[in-house]
């Protein structure tokens, strides 16, 4: 969706559209035809949404269904990690990026508090003699904060300890632990938000953060990111999953302000429900199933050399996982992303000639796509790696994630959906030699055809038995490792919500790349 990743991407073509071989390593492709637009389209097959490292989404739900429980699940995508206990009672701090104009504001409630360093207080229902119908915390002079409440039509400050501006955060909370806060987002959605909303000064601008729960925030994130209704080892997997990424998010690349955002360069969280301005529940963001799921693994995440592991996950990884850089994100078969039938394991594309002319104006008018480069690894020779246009003004190669991303492919693994027309190959013509006369033999009595003679099938060979299917997975459920105690604070990604349950699950990003991170923990 909105992924700083997405925009180096494109940088990248930009810059360096020329590549010599020697920058991969994967397998070369120069014997595949060049794909010519047919009626000015590029009719392509791909595998993969996402960028197809760690976890398969479609994966786990494919094993889910032939009964393999979570554990041995995320054993097979973070091979070499520990499935380890913490403690889901620990905070995390979650920027809401959407709220973005330069306040926070909130609906009033019974026994809403207010806390500003050491003051805290329960927010009244009234202020000059009207009722409060919004509370808002703005930037004041001197890198401050000032608390306003709305009355009778205008805006009145209202002091917190003696003073009408006070240094940040400023936080909002319900008068109970399972009480929310409802958050003004526009002026068409509002959402309930768990535990605390603050307000933070963040150089010059003003970032509302939702101080939550870990159990609360996965609540939200585990249905934002994977369908409800898919089998509960599947969910629990991603649960894990999640709760891992945001204790890793928290401890290697925290905000400052947060420990992780909420969008899919992130993981994708909306708070507990959405509600329009008139205050009527339009969507409400988790579920029982998912819920449980939570609970089912209630402090569990993987570690790796002791520390929380980088446990990316996407849609589909079109059956052969991406390295990662990481000892336990490697490429390898996966024989449960194709088990359930899907639009994200394997898709077609109609590529227009005229997007590719748009998307790289230096070629002049596209004449031919020709891939160069694959990874080696899956159907037709693997991910591709480096395409080259073939331009009526210049050609050039680039990079094959960057090209999917400008062009809107799912993932960089594609061929041409026409299979082309092979060339006959004529059969040469000899002069029939002339035979020469000999005696005519004696007749014998010709012989019985035997079945196979006389064109039937000959009988089976009895050594001729099917070699066993590779890589295929077991029904046995691992159990789970020993636990170790976590210490730390309190994880990431698929977009949307689509209700096509063959579709991407709701957090999935097509073809891209998540937000930049280390390659190794520091």
């Amino acid at each position: 969706m909105r992924r700083r990743v997405r925009i180096t991407a494109v940088a990248v073509v930009g810059v360096a559209l020329v590549l010599p071989p020697a920058l991969f390593s994967g397998a070369d492709a120069a014997t595949e035809p060049d794909i010519v637009p047919v009626n000015g389209v590029f009719d392509l097959d791909g595998h993969g949404y996402g960028h197809g490292r760690g976890m398969s989404q479609w994966g786990a739900q494919g094993a889910a269904t032939l009964g393999i429980r979570h554990p041995e699940i995320l054993a097979f995508y973070y091979p070499g990690t520990t499935l380890s206990a913490g403690n889901d009672a620990k905070a995390l701090k979650v920027h809401i990026t959407d709220d973005s104009d330069g306040d926070l504001e909130v609906r009033p409630s019974d026994g809403l508090k207010v806390t500003a360093g050491d003051s805290s207080r329960v927010l009244p229902k009234r202020m000059k003699r009207g009722h409060v119908s919004l509370w808002k915390i703005t930037r004041a002079s001197g890198g401050k904060l000032r608390l306003q409440g709305r009355s009778n039509g205008a805006w009145h400050t209202l002091k917190l300890g003696g003073q009408g501006k006070v240094a940040g955060p400023i936080s909002f909370r319900g008068p109970k632990p399972s009480s929310l806060v409802r958050v003004v987002i526009s002026g068409s959605e509002e959402r309930d938000y768990r535990g605390q909303t603050k307000a933070y000064v963040s150089g010059s601008s003003l970032r509302v953060v939702n101080q939550v729960k870990m159990r609360d925030y996965l609540r939200s994130v585990v249905p934002s990111e994977s369908f409800s209704s898919w089998a509960p080892a599947a969910l629990e997997s991603q649960s894990v999953a999640a709760r891992t990424y945001a204790l890793w998010r928290a401890r290697y690349v925290p905000l400052g302000y947060a420990d992780i955002c909420d969008t899919t360069a992130c993981q994708v969280y909306h708070g507990a429900q959405r509600t329009n301005g008139a205050g009527k529940v339009t969507r409400v963001w988790e579920a029982p199933s998912t819920t449980a799921a939570v609970h089912a693994t209630e402090g569990k995440f993987l570690t790796y050399g002791g520390a929380p592991a980088l446990t990316e996950f996407s849609a589909s990884n079109g059956g052969f996982s991406t390295n990662g850089n990481k000892p336990y994100l490697i490429a390898k078969p996966d024989p449960w992303d194709g088990v359930v039938a899907n639009s994200a394991h394997a898709w077609e594309f109609k590529l227009k000639a005229s997007a590719v002319n748009q998307g790289y104006p230096e070629i002049g008018k596209i004449q031919a796509l020709r891939v160069t480069q694959r990874d080696g690894n899956g159907d037709w020779g693997g991910r591709v790696q480096q395409v080259r246009l073939i331009g009526s003004t210049k050609s050039i190669t680039v990079v094959g994630t960057s090209f999917a991303s400008r062009m809107g492919l799912r993932h960089s693994w594609w061929r041409s959906a026409l299979t082309p027309t092979p060339t006959p190959t004529p059969t040469p013509t000899t002069p029939t030699p002339t035979p020469t006369p000999s005696p005519t033999p004696s007749p014998t009595p010709s012989p019985t055809l035997t079945p196979a003679a006389a064109g039937r099938p000959a009988p089976a060979d009895p050594t001729d038995q099917p070699a066993e299917p590779p890589n295929e997975p077991t029904n046995t459920p691992a159990d789970p490792p020993d636990s170790t105690e976590f210490g730390e604070q309190a994880i990431e990604q698929p977009v949307g919500t689509p209700d096509d349950p063959t579709g991407t699950p709701p957090g999935a990003e097509p073809a891209t790349e998540p937000a930049t991170e280390p390659a190794t923990e520091p």
